[in-house]
This record gives C-alpha cells, sequence and structure tokens, in this order.
C-alpha cells in the first residue's frame, strides 16, 4: 500500500471536483478555430482517462460540458455552436482513453489493432492532406500548407520518440482521440446538412471537404504536440515522480 506524501498527492488521488473544474477551465483557454478551437481539453479527457479510469473519466467530461452550457446561454461568444459536437467527443474520447491509455504497462504497450489502426489513419491522413488541402485551399499556399502540415506532423512524431520513454503511449492516444474528431465532424456535416442556413450563420462551412479541414487537419498538429507533452508528463510521473503512487509503473520496468 502506498503510503508516501508522493502518493497522496498523485493525480489519480485528486478529487471529481477538481478534474472536473479543471476540464471546465482549460476549455475556455484556446484559440478559435472555423470549427472548434484550440485548446488543453483534448489533453485533459485523455489525463482523465489514464488516472481516472473510464468511468470516472467519462463522467467528468460529461459534468464539465453539461456546465459549459448555461454560460453558453449567458455568453454564447463563450462557446461557439460548432464546439458541441467535439464536446460529446471528448466524452467518449475520456472513456477510450480509461481502457486503451492506463498508467500501467498495457497503456504504454497498446495492442497490435491499435498501432494499426492508428497507421492505417495517419497513412490516409497524409494522402487526404496532398489531395484535399491542395483543393480547398488553392493554388501554390495550398501545396505548401499540405508540406508545412507534414513536416509539422513528422517533427512531433520525430520528438515522441525523442522525448517520451514510452512512445507507444503517444500512438495509444492518438487512437483516443479518433471518436473526439469523429464526432466534431460528423455532428457538423449533419448541421450543415439539415439546417445549412443557421450552420452559415454559425461559420460552418457548407461542404463536407471544407468540414473535413477545418474539423481535423487545423487541429491535428497542435493537438500531436500535446499528445508528445502528456504522454511525457505520464511518463514523468508514473516513473519518477511518484514511484510509490497506486499507478506508478516504474516497479514494472
Amino acid at each position: 500500500m502506498p503510503s508516501s506524501n508522493s502518493s497522496r498527492l498523485h493525480p489519480s488521488r485528486w478529487p471529481f471536483a477538481i478534474w472536473t473544474l479543471g476540464s471546465t477551465g482549460i476549455a475556455f483557454l484556446r484559440v478559435e478555430y472555423t470549427l472548434g478551437s484550440f485548446s488543453f481539453a483534448p489533453a485533459a479527457a485523455l489525463l482523465c482517462g489514464t488516472w481516472l479510469g473510464p468511468k470516472r473519466a467519462a463522467l467528468v467530461q460529461f459534468v464539465a460540458t453539461a456546465a459549459m452550457i448555461p454560460v453558453a446561454i449567458v455568453a454564447p461568444e463563450t462557446v461557439g455552436p460548432g464546439e458541441w459536437s467535439f464536446r460529446l467527443g471528448l466524452i467518449l474520447s475520456a472513456l477510450v482513453a480509461g481502457v486503451i491509455a492506463p498508467a500501467d504497462d498495457n497503456g504504454a504497450n497498446p495492442a497490435r489493432a491499435v498501432w494499426w489502426t492508428v497507421f492505417s489513419v495517419a497513412s490516409g491522413t497524409a494522402l487526404l492532406v496532398m489531395v484535399f488541402i491542395p483543393r480547398i485551399t488553392r493554388g501554390t499556399i495550398g501545396v505548401y500548407f499540405a508540406l508545412t502540415f507534414l513536416l509539422a506532423t513528422a517533427i512531433a512524431v520525430f520528438y515522441a520518440y525523442k522525448m517520451v520513454l514510452e512512445p507507444g503511449r503517444v500512438v495509444g492516444y492518438f487512437f483516443c482521440l479518433l471518436p473526439y474528431y469523429i464526432a466534431g465532424f460528423i455532428g457538423n456535416v449533419i448541421w450543415a446538412t439539415w439546417n445549412p442556413s443557421t450552420a452559415t450563420v454559425a461559420s460552418v462551412p457548407e461542404r463536407w471537404e471544407e468540414i473535413l479541414f477545418y474539423s481535423y487537419f487545423s487541429h491535428l498538429p497542435g493537438e500531436l504536440i500535446s499528445l508528445v507533452v502528456i504522454a511525457y508528463v505520464v511518463c514523468a510521473v508514473d516513473r519518477n515522480g511518484t514511484m510509490d503512487g497506486p499507478l506508478a509503473i516504474g516497479r514494472s520496468r
């Protein structure tokens, strides 16, 4: 049984309210995109899954999302209409992270199916980037953007293997983010298809290719870097910072 002060301060021991307030607050520290925004809310959701388990993590994200509703009613500019489908996706991502990316060796070494899924998605993404981005952005600017996108992704992958003690965690975390991207994309496609007038007012693009660009491609570079950061944090906390923590993986390595 862990008895040190460090084990009592381990994130898995933090109260439910702390995780909920943190997940809610960090969602408002963001950079707005055309669809959704960049923030550390996805990273917080994944860490919830790692340290709280699937059920508690999903509940934290559900309560955090519910808490944002009255804020959006009082101050509509704080939460974009196109962001709600991403919030629903975060609930699923936290749930999946609790299963796929725990702090033990199972999270450090994802199943082969996870690796193959991520490899397939990465290959498809690279192909779509080269095909769709030049078409959407038009001209040589689109080609430069596509090349920059691929370069940023390659840099994130490189540092994942150079900085993170267990790079398999980055792969697992990317797999866990797929529900976030899928929900954001599908939710906005449905909205643009069924109610195009209000979607246009809310700056949701009409074409599915543009929705894919703004709901996935534009999010990906920054969030890949955040995945590297949280994988590094998990390794640091559970291997060095709290060797006696309840989920410490240092002993098994």
